[in-house]
């Protein structure tokens, strides 16, 4: 049967009495603090008091990450991952219709590569791939204890997955080089149809990239470390505004009316729009809007909130607490 694994690991205590008990004590204040707002709501106040005090915007999210469930790599003789031709992206979606998202990390990854292809062959040269990463070792206090290093170790193998329909070839697969420091681990692949595949890059090594790129090189990052703000380089500004977000699969957790949790996630595969759907009875993920460019956070937070108002607004108080106690017993 098919493993699962999960972008956010169940919490683990130093011994199971403490996990629940911390469990519970957290679940407990999730519940005290949502009881009266869920309470306002069904006795009818305006969505507006639900509010953050002056700002008319949707309660903030969930701090916590949010989980996607993918299948591990299935192997096949020899322990080696089964290959998969990438697939043309599908016809984009529009509203009301069932979003389908990759059920293992091997279909993920050739799905990003198709996207790649699709791109390159469009004469894109500077591409980015988001996806998520199984958590893998993971601890009460820290998801990776062993910071970059232990994530380059989970990414390894699934950039590998992209690679091989990629047509790059064994030994170039295999190969382990770094730009910068090794202890940053930005892993560099180079081959298959003159590309270069680099893994968490910050923008220390924006510059190493404009050379890959000035040299013919279709560069393909995946990860991106980027976190451009006012005292960033202008390589690393102009770098990050450069590329084309070629494939992006990302889980969302946010907040209706009453703080009830809303579930959705976020796809891109090019040169399809980006396409935001919601979780809905039954798990399906229904599409409730599609952007032409990555949209920013507020906007998905106003999104569902509004989504929730009008599909959720039939739930009862009992409903509303009892999907509050769900979410507060996955912290």
């Amino acid at each position: 049967s098919r493993t699962t694994v999960f972008l956010r690991d169940e919490a683990q205590a130093a011994t199971p009495r403490h996990r629940e008990h911390r469990r519970a004590m957290r679940a407990a204040l999730l519940l005290a603090s949502a009881l009266s707002a869920a309470t306002a709501f069904h006795a009818g106040l305006p969505h507006g008091a639900l509010r953050r005090a002056g700002t008319g915007t949707p309660p903030a999210a969930s701090s916590h990450p949010p989980r996607l469930a993918l299948g591990v790599l299935p192997r096949g003789p020899g322990g080696r991952a089964g290959r998969r031709t990438p697939q043309a992206p599908r016809m984009a979606l529009k509203e009301g219709d069932k979003l389908r998202t990759p059920e293992t990390l091997q279909e993920m990854m050739v799905d990003a590569a198709a996207a790649v292809a699709k791109a390159a062959e469009g004469g894109a040269s500077r591409m980015s791939v988001e996806v998520p990463l199984p958590i893998t070792g993971g601890t009460e206090l820290d998801d990776w204890p062993g910071g970059i290093k232990q994530k380059y170790g989970t990414m390894r193998p699934m950039v590998a997955e992209m690679m091989k329909s990629l047509n790059f070839t064994r030994s170039e697969m295999e190969a382990q080089k770094f730009l910068g420091y090794v202890d940053d681990a930005i892993g560099i692949w180079e081959g298959g149809d003159n590309m270069a595949v680099v893994c968490f890059p910050t923008t220390e090594v924006a510059k190493e990239l404009m050379q890959l790129a000035d040299a013919g090189k279709r560069v393909v990052v995946v990860n991106s470390q980027f976190f451009i703000d006012p005292f960033s380089s202008k390589e690393g500004k102009d770098w990050d505004a450069s590329m084309e977000k070629v494939y992006l699969l990302q889980s969302l957790n946010l907040k209706g009316p009453g703080l009830l949790p809303v579930k959705g996630v976020m796809l891109r595969t090019y040169p399809d729009p980006f396409t935001v759907a919601r979780k809905v009875e039954g798990g399906d993920r229904e599409v409730i809007a599609t952007y032409p460019v990555k949209p920013e956070r507020k906007a998905l937070e106003e999104l569902f909130f509004a989504d929730s108002e009008e599909r959720d607004s039939g739930l009862s108080l009992f409903d509303r607490l009892k999907r509050i106690q769900q979410e507060a017993s996955n912290i």
